[in-house]
């Protein structure tokens, strides 16, 4: 019983020991030691409003043709006036005439080069080189799965490889002038018949192309902005828009405009500042630099705001309506 007793007291004397000098450490670090460090992020705040904004440019839609349609320009692309825009081919048969026609043409391109060259084997030398490193691109391309670059390099090596062959043909100078004429009058003979059932659509008008129509081209203009209002911008946007039938459209002015509603506190504070940034919350993810056209007077504690820019209007052409950030300090 007395053992049992002395062990009892030896283990609290050592838990008692053992308190002690956490305590004395605790207080020793609180004393040389005042401040604790703990991990901090750092996080940059906007002083931003937000608001559902709308996009208004000059547009003009582009309309016509029945059938299949091939649209030849990219979206946000640049036109030219006269520029073909898209081609309406009647049925299938008349699009599989245009890939021919396409091959063709090609195929002429390269007898042409090829009969022009008048040093033959120093030609056939720079093709090896060329191909090399045409191969190689295209390889690297696939490797990072660049797929943009992966067809314009496929079509490249392909007429380098066409070139090639014409090099080290046996034909000689009339063989290959024999197959300039073939290739001519088949060429003319697709063409024929593609004017039977192959329609053009050109633009008349320079700008940015889009293929999007969505209606509201001819009820949001820059003119409609005019002494806006808040009701006279929701009376505008809450109109049926019209027909979305159409090829696409040609925004014929680089400067662009954005239309929101905000509170009259907030209008307050934009009718001081001549530039903001604008940062958009679907398919376009960047901010955009925008003068601060107008702010309307006040109406029920609200104002109408407009906006404008001539930058990066080919990356914004798919928006309409947005859930804007306005930021103030930058």
């Amino acid at each position: 019983m007395k053992q049992s007793t002395v062990v009892t007291k030896i283990v609290m004397s050592l838990l008692f020991a053992v308190v002690l000098v956490y305590l004395g450490g605790a207080i020793w670090r609180s004393i040389s030691r005042p401040y604790n460090s703990v991990l901090a992020y750092r996080y940059t705040m906007d002083d931003s409003v937000e608001a559902d904004g709308w996009l208004v440019r000059d547009e003009t839609v582009l309309s016509g043709g029945n059938g299949i349609l091939d649209v030849l320009l990219d979206e946000g692309e640049k036109a030219a006036a006269g520029e073909t825009v898209a081609v309406f081919y009647r049925d299938q048969a008349a699009r599989d005439r245009k890939h021919q026609l396409t091959a063709l043409e090609l195929k002429l391109d390269q007898l042409n080069y090829y009969a022009n060259e008048t040093d033959q084997v120093q030609e056939s030398v720079k093709l090896d080189d060329e191909i090399v490193e045409a191969i190689a691109g295209l390889k690297y391309s696939v490797a990072t799965q660049d797929f943009t670059r992966v067809s314009d390099e496929a079509i490249s090596l392909k007429n380098l490889v066409f070139r090639r062959e014409y090099s080290y043909s046996s034909d000689g100078e009339a063989g290959v002038q024999t197959q300039i004429t073939e290739t001519s009058q088949e060429i003319q003979s697709l063409n024929a018949e593609a004017a039977l059932d192959t329609t053009a659509l050109k633009t008349s008008l320079s700008g940015i192309f889009s293929a999007q129509v969505d209606g509201y081209e001819s009820l949001l203009t820059p003119g409609s902005l005019a002494g806006l209002t808040p009701s006279s911008l929701r009376a505008l946007t809450g109109q049926p828009p019209g027909s979305t039938d159409g090829v696409g459209k040609i925004i014929t002015s680089s400067k662009w405009y954005l239309a929101a509603v905000v509170s009259q506190e907030d209008a307050q504070r934009l009718s001081k500042y001549n530039t903001v940034s604008v940062s958009f919350s679907r398919a376009f993810s960047g901010e955009v630099s925008m003068q601060v056209e107008s702010v309307s007077g006040a109406e029920n504690g609200e104002a109408a705001l407009v906006l404008s820019s001539t930058r990066q209007l080919s990356q914004t052409t798919l928006l309409r309506c947005q859930t804007v950030n306005i930021i103030f300090n930058h």
